[in-house]
């Protein structure tokens, strides 16, 4: 079910540049789709690179997705505070993590753009995936 789509890069004035979009899942009630995105904040000196989810919801009806995020840095599996994520979409609409707001849940954090990385993010999941309720993947 997991699809690849290689996006354009695409450099914007906002400070932001995408560089790569993948379709993570999709069925009838959802797509989820991860975008890795560099962040620039220069008047705070910050420059990171981001995954960024959007959940898409394909029904005329609001939705809610749970799922359980993993992630791996440099190829060993963290395990931080919240783990665990209910996000609602509303019907026919989509909502996503961007560079000026990292929603929790939708945003991932990669890197540091700026300096020699001493970790960066290798691996992420989504587990446990629930659509109002249902279990759709394990």
């Amino acid at each position: 079910m997991i699809k690849k789509a290689l996006g354009l890069v695409i450099v914007c004035a906002l400070g932001f540049t995408v560089s790569a979009q993948e379709n993570y899942f999709s069925n009838d009630q959802v797509t989820i789709t991860s975008n890795t995105v560099e962040c620039h904040y220069p008047e705070n000196g910050i420059h990171s690179e981001y995954v960024f989810l959007k959940l898409t919801n394909n029904t005329n009806e609001e939705i809610a997705v749970n799922y359980d995020l993993d992630l791996w840095y440099n190829n060993q599996k963290i395990s931080p505070d919240v783990t665990n994520y209910t996000i609602t979409v509303p019907a026919n609409s989509s909502t996503e993590g961007t560079c000026e707001s990292r929603k929790s849940g939708l945003s991932v954090y990669s890197k540091i753009l700026d300096l020699p990385a001493k970790s960066g993010l290798t691996k992420f999941e989504l587990n446990n995936l629930k659509i109002n309720g249902t279990t759709i993947i394990r």
